[in-house]
């Protein structure tokens, strides 16, 4: 196998960080709360909920958009064993990632900016139920009251509630320290990063092919919701197929092609449909199960033999 570097890895992409910040709006209710004594019995036997300080639907807009961009990177990027939390995109995906990024860094700031303009308004509606709620569970008043000042302590200012939500990311590669100390381990540690990434690319397509023939195997007929989702694995490794397997690009043209001719029977030929699949699913399970080595060696040689000896951070 030929011997590999980090700027052979980075040659054909970068690691992309998101880190996504969000006020989750939720304080743990007491047992004071409910005018009950603290004691051992009750630490032992009854587990205490939360109070939502801020509804799940006024924060929604904001959930909604952090939603899309972690899914932008989880459609566009294979896990990076290395850094844990990072996202390895290739290079051709890389500025397009990156402009929707910023698009969705705008919408966050602006769902986050009308969030504050009408948290006050929001706090308000927010102490009447749960002063309500309270006051249906607690024993007395006196530990209503008592509750719900500290309650609404928990209530950061405008600008802290503000501060709480954030959306960022950054793109970075990793190289050996310039005196090259690790220059021994680094072959071994760019190929298991290497067998990671193609290990798991091929993993995404044997979970979906599984997941169909668990399906077939209870009896269950191929929606039109299951046939989108395996066609958009389909698309999503495909695009990601940047280390030459082959093998897993004929699994992927097959699935597919199975795929469509279970899908073109009716209701009442689900037996048909069955046999489609397990006889076109099973055979391409086993063929990348039995392929897995030489795939590694492909993935080692194309990389080499394409990657600039110098890196740039």
């Amino acid at each position: 196998m030929a011997k590999l570097t980090f700027a052979d890895l980075f040659s054909q992409g970068s690691l992309c960080d998101l880190d996504i910040s969000e006020f989750a709006g939720l304080t743990r209710t007491r047992p004071e709360d409910l005018g009950i004594t603290r004691s051992e019995a009750i630490r032992a036997a009854l587990t205490f909920g939360h109070e939502r300080l801020v509804s799940k639907d006024y924060l929604k807009p904001i959930r909604t958009v952090a939603h899309e961009a972690r899914k932008l990177l989880d459609e566009n990027s294979i896990p990076f064993p290395l850094v844990q939390g990072s996202r390895y995109i290739p290079k051709a995906k890389r500025d397009q990632i990156d402009k929707q990024l910023q698009k969705l860094s705008g919408q966050f700031s602006a769902e986050v900016q009308k969030f504050c303009e009408g948290y006050e308004a929001h706090k308000k509606e927010m102490l009447v139920k749960i002063r309500e709620a309270l006051s249906q569970a607690a024993r007395n008043t006196d530990a209503v009251n008592s509750a719900m000042q500290r309650i609404e302590a928990q209530y950061p200012s405008v600008a802290g509630a503000h501060s709480k939500f954030s959306l960022r990311w950054k793109w970075f590669s990793i190289s050996p320290p310039q005196d090259g100390t690790l220059a021994d381990g680094e072959s071994n540690a760019v190929e298991e990063c290497l067998e990671s990434m193609v290990n798991r690319l091929r993993a995404e397509v044997d979970e979906k092919m599984t997941d169909v023939l668990t399906l077939v195997a209870k009896g269950g007929k191929l929606t039109q919701k299951t046939y989108n989702s395996a066609k958009s694995v389909c698309d999503k490794i495909e695009s990601l197929n940047i280390f030459g397997d082959k093998k897993l690009s004929e699994a992927i043209n097959k699935m597919r092609q199975v795929i469509d001719r279970a899908a073109n029977f009716e209701t009442d030929q689900q037996k048909e449909q069955g046999e489609i699949l397990v006889a076109g699913l099973q055979p391409l399970r086993d063929e990348l199960a039995q392929s897995a080595a030489d795939a590694m060696q492909a993935a080692a040689d194309r990389m080499a033999g394409r990657g600039a000896r110098r890196m740039s951070l």
